[in-house]
């Protein structure tokens, strides 16, 4: 499986894909050897401030499909939402955020893809 991150996605997301699928037992190849594509975007916005605390809400999503044929097996969203009273810290929770929610929730994505299809 080679994971791909949409053009726009925030920087670090093509690296939390591979280290998501190497944690739920799949293999990330990089070739293009792979029979599956896992494409993942994570799009954020910076809502600033509201009542002293900065604020970041975004959506991740990952799609699976077959690279020689295109199919989309299936795909997944999950909103993420974060804040801090500092900025940084407040885009750096909501990349953990988005971290942490591939690690838990990609493998039972993945296998229901293959089930469902």
């Amino acid at each position: 499986m080679k994971p791909l991150a949409a053009p726009g996605s925030q920087d670090g997301l093509e690296r939390m894909l591979s280290a998501a699928l190497s944690a739920a037992g799949f293999v990330p190849e990089a070739g293009e050897d792979a029979p599956y594509v896992l494409y993942g975007s994570l799009q954020m916005d910076d809502l600033g401030v509201i009542n002293g605390w900065y604020w970041m809400r975004g959506t991740l999503e990952v799609q699976l499909a077959e690279k020689a044929s295109g199919k989309v097996r299936g795909n997944k969203r999950w909103e993420i939402k974060t804040s801090s009273p500092q900025k940084a810290t407040a885009q750096r929770r909501a990349m953990d955020e988005a971290d942490a929610t591939l690690k838990r929730e990609l493998r039972p994505a993945i296998l229901e893809f293959t089930v469902g299809n």
